[in-house]
């Protein structure tokens, strides 16, 4: 049996489409077979890929400050936000980053570090060297 689609080669499939309670046989050779499958990927994923990007909402590396404009690219490029309205713009980028960097998206300043420091310092004045050392591992995390 001729391919029904070229008519030139023996065909090797037969290709059985149901749509709507309806079904379709076509025979085809090979080469065409080939070519209809890829067309049938191309418009399930050019269909898939139009729903996707319908309903998909724009990422925070997408927007733009609506005060100044700056988007996240260039943001994130420079390292320099644009205006104060950025940080509400971009927080969750920016929060996402910080956690990166510095291990939390706040800051906690050297308060802290200056506390447990001065705690390690008395420690290590009384001999207290298990507690010392947990103080030391404490001022060593990130």
């Amino acid at each position: 049996m001729l391919c029904s689609r070229c008519q030139r080669n023996e065909s090797e499939v037969l290709l059985k489409q149901i749509a709507e309670n309806y079904v379709s046989q076509t025979a085809l050779c090979r080469a065409c077979a080939e070519k209809a499958l890829a067309e049938q990927h191309e418009s399930v994923l050019t269909g898939l890929l139009a729903d996707i990007l319908s309903t998909r909402r724009p990422g925070p590396r997408e927007r733009a400050c609506p005060a100044c404009g700056l988007t996240f690219a260039r943001l994130r490029d420079s390292g320099r936000v644009g205006c104060a309205e950025c940080y509400s713009a971009f927080r969750e980028a920016l929060d996402d980053a910080l956690r990166r960097v510095h291990g939390a998206s706040k800051h906690t300043g050297l308060a802290p570090a200056a506390e447990t420091r001065r705690q390690l310092d008395d420690a290590i004045a009384r001999e207290d060297f298990e507690a010392a050392a947990r103080l030391r591992d404490r001022l060593r995390e990130p």
